[in-house]
């Protein structure tokens, strides 16, 4: 295959990828949680050089996260200005790129393409990927599990290395890899350690790696790194790193539950993440009991184990929310991938004579319907959330005020895009505040509605199915 064709190939599988991720970013306007926040974090700093701010001064949650993403989506907002896509599009090339290294690393490493094919697929097609947290929005979940995934998979090329210069090559991307997954979203990583570490000793690698110069020296930068964040941010805003003690290690015990039951994260993973593909971890099972000659044996209860006990960690944290577990949903499209490609190989050898053409016949029907069926895909709104389509498409020359029921990052990144785009601007009160005759207002929460209502007769200047622009007549 010549270089044209390899490069006209991966421009048109990229675009495949980057469709129906576009598609849904131009569907859907700003989530609040917690895509607005990214935005508020990226927009202060990038407009206004504020880099320590709290997220929502009514209830006095602390801005923790690190910013090391956030100066890539800055620096789109400064070149091409503060909209949706200066905040999706890099989350976008994370998503495409994480596509594209679990499909790089099984071809290159186990020489499998078809594996290789479907556990990327099966990533892309997977239905908690390219939805709200993941694959099409602002927020920083797909960055860190690129970066949680890539630690995974250079940990794995280490502990089968053969010499001395690839396990220090190997050692520095580790190293990186940990770092920019902390420096984007915390410390999600650190789960992953003790299962990677009892690797160690069954491929017989400790000494290799604790007498290994090059890790020291790795592992020096990483704590400098992350200590200049850290403590950079503490001495310049005091507080901070008791902040982050609260909101980021006291979620796993001490603070207020949500879904505290343990088996949460693997119930959503049938019922909400993966859904019936996880019916493959069977064919998965039999291939590790039954083929004793699977070249990845090793490989897969590498990730099995890293997987399962990163999960079984996360299970007894006191805040369990959906997205938190979003690092094993690449590695469970490795192992499944390989359950997957071992169907079509069978049915291709038993019916159709091992026809190679054949096995990509039955990839394609395998996942094609599952590709179309993103493109339908519909994200349920919060109300706080109606703002945005109102403001850009409905009397967008007009200057009126946004009644939220409170703080909504959502309602200030959509009024400073009114602001660039149509030169409107609109004031910003909550159903507390006095509001004048002749006043217009829009509102788009029924608990605010019913407010105004007590208070002041009105008229209705337009609506839409969950927004309402009125005037103020007069007080009741």
């Amino acid at each position: 295959m010549n270089r044209f064709v390899k490069i006209t190939g991966v421009i048109a599988v990229t675009f495949l990828m980057a469709l129906p991720m576009c598609y849904q970013a131009c569907k859907n306007k700003l989530f609040v949680f917690d895509e607005s926040y990214y935005f508020i974090q990226a927009y202060e700093l990038g407009e206004h050089g504020r880099f320590f701010i709290d997220f929502d001064p009514t209830v006095k949650l602390r801005n923790t996260k690190p910013y090391l993403f956030s100066a890539v989506q800055i620096l789109l907002g400064k070149t091409i200005g503060w909209n949706e896509w200066s905040l999706r599009l890099p989350v976008i090339a994370c998503a495409i790129a994480l596509v594209w290294l679990i499909f790089i690393f099984i071809q290159k490493i186990f020489n499998n393409t078809l594996w290789a094919l479907c556990s990327a697929t099966l990533l892309l097609v997977m239905p908690y990927y390219i939805c709200p947290h993941m694959a099409f929005t602002g927020d920083h979940d797909v960055p860190l599990i690129f970066f949680t995934t890539a630690f995974i998979l250079f940990f794995y090329l280490f502990l089968t290395a053969t010499d001395t210069k690839k396990e220090n090559v190997h050692i520095v991307y580790i190293c990186a890899a940990a770092t920019a997954s902390i420096l984007i979203k915390g410390w999600m990583i650190v789960f992953f350690l003790p299962f990677c570490l009892l690797f160690l000793f069954v491929f017989k690698k400790q000494k290799r790696l604790f007498f290994n110069k090059n890790f020291w020296i790795s592992i020096t930068f990483v704590f400098t790194a992350l200590a200049a964040w850290y403590l950079g941010r503490e001495y310049v805003d005091p507080g901070y790193l008791d902040a982050v003690w609260k909101y980021e290690i006291g979620r796993y015990n001490g603070i207020q539950s949500v879904n505290p039951e343990w088996e949460y994260y693997w119930r959503m993973l049938f019922y909400e993440q993966v859904q019936y593909w996880l019916l493959f971890l069977v064919v998965v099972v039999y291939m590790l009991l039954i083929d004793k000659t699977l070249p990845y044996r090793a490989f897969l209860y590498y990730i099995i184990t890293v997987s399962t006990g990163f999960l079984f960690i996360l299970s007894f944290s006191n805040v369990k929310l959906l997205w938190y577990d979003a690092a094993v949903l690449p590695l469970m499209s490795i192992v499944l991938g390989a359950g997957i490609s071992y169907s079509i190989r069978y049915i291709s050898a038993r019916i159709f004579d091992d026809k190679e053409w054949m096995m990509f016949v039955l990839y394609a029907l395998a996942f094609i319907f599952f590709y179309i069926q993103i493109f339908y895909r519909n994200f349920s709104r919060a109300l706080p959330e109606e703002y945005g389509t109102f403001m850009m498409h409905k009397h967008t020359n007009e200057s009126y005020t946004v009644v939220p029921t409170k703080y909504n990052p959502h309602v200030l990144f959509y009024n400073q895009l009114s602001q660039k785009r149509f030169d409107v601007t609109h004031p910003i009160k909550t159903k507390h505040a006095a509001f004048q005759a002749s006043e217009k207002m829009l509102v788009c929460e029924p608990f605010v509605m019913l407010e105004i209502d007590r208070k002041y007769e009105y008229i209705v200047l337009d609506s839409t199915r969950s927004c309402t622009l009125i005037e103020i007549k007069k007080s009741r």
